[in-house]
């Protein structure tokens, strides 16, 4: 299991993490001996700035918890994990100090267009038999 968290390419400026390329910690994972599952466990929450800390950047939206999903399995991953800002702390009206910019509440954040859509990711991955998966990063296209 690892964490790819919440950093842009260009937020990455010491070098020592994927960026936004969380298949490449799938990957690394898959090539160890003997292979075993592996799971992003804390990819980019939806609903959550890009970076983390800075409410003033940019935020992590569906289009963006989709494509981190897709290429974490088609990389070899046994699934994906999740994530939105509201809903990781349990945002609700009167709260004195939420965390990371929110700005939902996390009822709300249930059906977020993201966390509707991972259903689409699981029926794919039930569609074939868990032992016969391979990784296919080949599948995946830029278009």
């Amino acid at each position: 299991m690892f964490q790819s968290g919440h950093r842009r390419y260009d937020q990455d400026t010491l070098g020592l993490y994927y960026g936004e390329d969380n298949w490449k910690y799938t990957t690394d994972d898959y090539k160890k001996t003997p292979i075993k599952p592996t799971l992003d466990c804390e990819p980019s929450y939806e609903g959550i700035p890009q970076g983390l800390h800075d409410p003033a950047q940019p935020y992590w939206d569906d289009s963006d918890v989709r494509r981190y999903a897709y290429w974490s399995v088609f990389a070899g991953g046994c699934g994906f994990t999740y994530g939105n800002n509201a809903i990781m702390q349990f945002h609700k009206e009167g709260d004195k100090k939420p965390a990371y910019g929110v700005k939902d509440y996390w009822k709300e954040a249930l059906n977020a267009p993201g966390a509707s859509q991972m259903k689409y990711l699981k029926q794919l991955m039930l569609s074939r038999p868990y032992f016969d998966r391979i990784p296919a990063q080949e599948l995946i296209t830029d278009k």
